[in-house]
């Protein structure tokens, strides 16, 4: 036995930085007798008792670093990822991990039983793991938000997950919540990071192109706690929005309806005008989601200042703006106004559920959130902005809808579903999915939209009857708040362009041969002694590069100085990002600074200009596309009966998406006054009206229910939606009230042995099947659901029997040919089960669980 006792060595350099833990670790018991042993290479290894009882070795006599040298060699270990080690065991794995780490990678090990540690830091030498600068230890339950924050900080844009397997197996009930828990936080964190490496310079330009309208519009604080148990109906774009969307005609004086972008054009279209429309995209392709959809001015837009900016220089409503972190609070709220802070996400389904939260509302209704594709659609018909085909660059994978149908989703989708998850989690609100379709969402009681409406949305309510929130704020002084954020954008750029010319100068110091450390030493100096008083500066750099977000969001500008004059490295590649990102953000400032300055001008000027002068100021506003602003000038010019202003406030309307206003004339005379050129208004307005009427004509049939359905129909497929979804008691008040409307038939009590399943009982479903098959012995849904039951009750011959008698009789489900096969298998006979799979296949060609199925049957039969 390796009688080596390492334990205060470790302890004295983990306590260096993290006392506490060491401590813990210190005052932690011994392992029971027998667990740690040596094997006959001389390393420590474990053994872990399971819930079976059965006793297993951590490591089968093959050291790790097999493993890790294949993760090293692929990369995994750079300074722009991390990993998280679930279960520390012995200590090899994170030992010969650290090896291969980058400085700057962030390590969390997460290990709940102390004594673990302490065994292994007596027989182990982790002198080169306890030197990693970048590692954090989470010793229980309660310091693993610790943790979380110390992975936020790091920002990583990729994470390892290291979940050992024995360790889930022996405390399934306390580390299958940690492993998830941990898998929720990392969507955020590595989501948040690839939002910023791939979106950065764009969302930062985006940022202060936004400015103006920042100032100029509304806050979404103003929201806050304001709809206090008001119902809120969450809106997205999911392929199911086409089966009950129609639904929301006249429930806008009963619920607050908030549209996310994609499904703005389906809603208008069937004359459903939602309160609020949410947008997060900075990217230009989300301007399509508003373009030729004529938006009234009296539905607000929600927003971050990093949407793309031709959204709100083109939308015809209110604005209102949210914080999404630092970066946008630089800008002193005495001039832009308190707007609210929301938390950053990076969906704009997510964004709609934060802003129905912090509305107080309740409860939350989702619609049409799928997450998940139905055939090649990832979104209801006029809106797919993405397809099946991009799809399978994002990791693809099969899973089952809330009606037990196989669907296909990506990791992205998987990832904002769990996020959805941990806000019911973590709210004490009512969550319903009213989406009937894609997936199931733990926390959300799964509701046919009708139901849901019926239960929470059948009272109108006066918080949402008048759009207060559009009225303008009172006594807000406009043109002041506009001189003062000109002033800040100009010094912003003059201390850009500083920080750009020091950091400029330590690169060009560190490249020169001669001399080269003491010209390097001073220019760094001078950089590091003026980084507190940039520290405004370096918020809009970092929010375009994910490695300066990570240093600054960690450090204060003190103490981030300190850093780079301690390690030349991190000092160089500092300066080196800033170089590349610090230009185009000057750039931008400098045109928002140009923009700002001509709208002051016109703010101050307005007043005592003639109309003609008005015209040629809105004619320069329009090219600056500040759309609003102008069409105010024009409007003014156009009362007065300026004719030389009607065709440029015309073009300005189109420009906004008003087509209508342009056809009437909103008002302000006749649209036939208008100029006759080539592009002239009226004939473009006509254009769009018509491609208006196109899409509300297409939208409309392939939206609405279509003719009235059989209520018989309707009645069985709400019955089978709850009994899928498990809401068994609501599956059964259902059935019986479609016994009493239309009898005890063959399909009432294939339902309630369906339903009977699905609670567990499989002995009391098996008599209500029998009923069933006894009035209709052609209902192959009963004979197959018999099969199911008889397979849980261990009679497989009667389940052969029943499935073969399901497929005589025509039911031809995926479910029954997944059942048939796995049956076979079982009692290896697999040619049979290759000819029910085969026959699968042909049916179901896109099936990937009949694929997978038939590929691992193949691999089974090829075995000699």
């Amino acid at each position: 036995m390796n009688s080596k006792d390492f334990l205060q060595q470790n302890l004295n350099l983990l306590g260096k930085r993290h006392p506490d833990t060491a401590r813990k670790i210190g005052a932690a018991g011994n392992l029971p007798p027998g667990m740690l042993f040596f094997t006959e290479e001389g390393f420590p290894n474990l053994r872990v008792s399971l819930p079976d009882g059965s006793i297993r070795a951590l490591f089968k006599g093959n050291r790790p670093e097999m493993s890790i040298g294949r993760d090293a060699a692929s990369g995994m270990y750079g300074a722009d990822r991390a990993t998280v080690m679930l279960g520390f065991g012995v200590g090899l794995l994170a030992s010969e991990a650290v090896k291969h780490m980058d400085p700057g990678h962030a390590f969390l090990i997460v290990e709940l039983d102390p004594a673990i540690l302490k065994a292994a830091f007596t027989y182990s030498d982790f002198t080169g793991l306890l030197s990693h600068p970048e590692i954090h230890w989470v010793l229980s339950q309660a310091e693993l938000e610790d943790g979380f924050r110390f992975l936020y900080e790091h920002m990583p844009t990729k994470v390892n997950c290291v979940f050992r397997p024995m360790y889930l197996e022996a405390l399934p009930e306390a580390y299958e919540p940690l492993r998830l828990k941990i898998l929720d936080v990392l969507d955020t964190v590595t989501g948040s990071a690839a939002f910023v490496d791939t979106q950065g310079v764009l969302s930062t330009r985006n940022s202060l192109k936004n400015l103006v309208h920042r100032v100029t519009q509304h806050g979404v604080a103003k929201l806050f706690n304001r709809f206090r148990n008001v119902p809120a109906i969450l809106a997205a774009g999911g392929p199911s929005l086409e089966k009950n969307l129609h639904l929301l005609r006249g429930v806008e004086e009963r619920a607050v309806i908030i549209c996310s972008d994609s499904a703005v054009r389906p809603a208008l279209a069937l004359g459903i005008r939602p309160h609020f429309i949410t947008a997060i995209d900075p990217t230009p392709a989300n301007l399509k989601k508003f373009e030729g959809v004529p938006i009234p001015s009296e539905i607000a837009l929600v927003c971050a200042p990093s949407v793309q900016y031709k959204i709100p220089a083109r939308y015809p409503g209110p604005i209102l703006f949210h914080h999404r972190g630092p970066q946008d609070l630089m800008w002193n709220e005495r001039l832009i106004g308190e707007e609210g802070l929301l938390q950053s996400v990076s969906s704009v389904a997510l964004l709609s559920l934060h802003l129905a939260l912090a509305m107080g509302c309740d409860p939350v209704i989702l619609v049409g959130q799928d997450l998940a594709f139905t055939g090649e659609k990832a979104h209801a018909s006029g809106q797919d902005t993405w397809t099946i085909n991009d799809a399978r660059q994002l990791g693809m994978t099969f899973t089952r809808d809330m009606w037990g149908d196989e669907v296909r989703t990506v990791k992205q989708f998987q990832g904002v579903a769990r996020l959805f998850e941990r806000e019911a989690a973590h709210n004490e609100r009512r969550f319903i999915n009213a989406t009937e379709g894609g997936l199931l969402l733990e926390g959300y009681r799964p509701m046919l939209l009708k139901h849901a409406l019926e239960a929470f949305c059948s009272t109108p309510r006066p918080e949402v009857r008048d759009a207060w929130w559009n009225h303008p704020t009172a006594g807000w002084d406009r043109g002041q708040a506009l001189a003062g954020l000109t002033g800040q954008v100009k010094e912003r750029a003059e201390r850009l362009t500083r920080l750009i010319r020091l950091c400029r100068d330590v690169v060009s110091a560190s490249g020169k041969k001669k001399k080269g450390g003491k010209a390097r030493n001073t220019a760094l100096k001078v950089l590091t002694d003026a980084l507190p008083s940039l520290a405004s500066t370096l918020l809009l750099c970092s929010s375009a590069s994910t490695p300066l977000f990570r240093w600054i969001h960690r450090d204060n500008p003190v103490e981030l100085a300190a850093r780079l004059s301690r390690d030349m490295r991190m000092a160089s590649e500092f300066c080196r990002i800033v170089g590349e990102v610090g230009p185009e953000i000057r750039e931008g400032l400098d045109a928002v600074h140009t923009t700002l300055e001509l709208l002051l001008s016109v703010e101050r000027e307005a007043a005592t200009r003639s109309a003609s002068e008005l015209v040629d100021r809105a004619r320069e506003l329009a090219e600056l596309e500040l759309f609003n602003p102008a069409l105010f000038l024009l409007s003014r010019a156009v009362e007065e009966g300026r004719e030389e202003a009607r065709s440029p406030w015309a073009r300005v309307l189109l420009e906004l998406g008003r087509f209508d206003m342009v056809l009437n004339g909103s008002g302000l005379g006749s649209a036939s006054g208008l100029d006759e050129e080539a592009d002239n208004p009226v004939r473009l307005a006509r254009e769009r009206g018509a491609a208006w009427d196109a899409v509300v004509a297409d939208v409309r049939e392939k939206y609405h229910a279509g003719p009235d359905r059989d209520a018989r129909a309707v009645l069985l497929e709400d019955i089978r939606f709850y009994s899928r979804t498990k809401d068994l008691n609501l599956a059964g008040r259902l059935l019986d009230q479609y016994a009493r409307k239309f009898g005890q038939d063959s399909d009432a009590w294939c339902l309630r042995g369906e339903n009977l399943s699905e609670a567990g009982k499989w002995a009391e479903a098996v008599p209500a099947l029998h009923r069933s098959i006894a009035l209709d012995k052609s209902n192959g849904r009963a004979w197959a659901a018999l099969g199911k039951a008889a397979v849980q009750l261990g009679r497989k011959e009667d389940a052969e029997s029943a499935f073969l008698t399901a497929r005589e009789a025509g039911y031809a489900g995926s479910d029954l040919i997944e059942a048939l096969s796995d049956l076979y298998v079982q009692w290896n006979r697999l040619d049979e089960a290759l000819e029910v799979l085969e026959d699968g296949a042909s049916r179901f060609p896109r099936s990937g669980f009949i694929r997978e199925k038939l590929d691992s049957c193949r691999r089974l039969a090829s075995r000699p």
